[in-house]
């Protein structure tokens, strides 16, 4: 999912809006009244795209809440495009929504498409929370990988990508693992065809 900057307005074309509410607010919305923080409900269907609600975030684990719970609603009515309203906590909400917009499907037979970009109103720094979408996304294809497709040299080649954006990576082989002392580690890779 890309994340956009800028105002709400050159998102009125978004498939879902998110809104935010008070709880006084809430209880005069009936599809809003059972709302709890971190939760998201759908308010409106339209031709001008659909419109969501939550209540406004009071911390940056709600916001990531809300985040990650409009994404999920925007999967699940298959929304391709997603604008949020301005929030104390929007670069929380934007994270989350971006981690969960971005979904593992090298190992799915079917794969439900994520939405394609999110427009955030008065995001600090976008570039930034894309950067560190990119980094939890990595390390979550790291994590899912099997182990026949991630053996110890595909990870060494996959931190060694990690060089272009300043990481120092040093790869040990086994001479060097067994010179720290890391017998079980050696121990472990003995059992690998591919090596430590």
């Amino acid at each position: 999912m890309q994340l956009v900057t800028g105002p709400l307005e050159g998102a009125q074309a978004a498939d879902l809006t998110l809104t935010f509410v008070t709880p006084q607010a809430a209880e005069q919305l009936r599809a809003a009244r059972a709302l709890k923080p971190g939760g998201v409900v759908l308010l409106s269907r339209g031709e001008a795209g659909d419109v969501a609600a939550a209540l406004t975030p009071e911390d940056p684990a709600q916001a990531r809440e809300v985040g990650a719970a409009f994404v999920k609603l925007a999967t699940d009515l298959g929304a391709r495009t997603l604008a949020v309203e301005a929030s104390e906590y929007g670069d929380a909400l934007a994270l989350a929504a971006l981690a969960a917009g971005r979904r593992e499907a090298r190992y799915r037979a079917e794969a439900r498409p994520a939405p394609a970009s999110l427009t955030v109103q008065g995001l600090a720094d976008a570039a930034r929370l894309e950067a560190l979408a990119a980094g939890v996304q990595f390390a979550r294809d790291l994590v899912n990988a099997p182990a026949n497709v991630l053996n110890p040299v595909t990870l060494a080649r996959e931190a060694r990508r990690l060089e272009e954006h300043g990481a120092d990576v040093d790869i040990w082989d086994s001479a060097e693992i067994e010179a720290r002392g890391m017998g079980l580690l050696a121990a472990v890779a003995a059992g690998s065809a591919a090596g430590p």
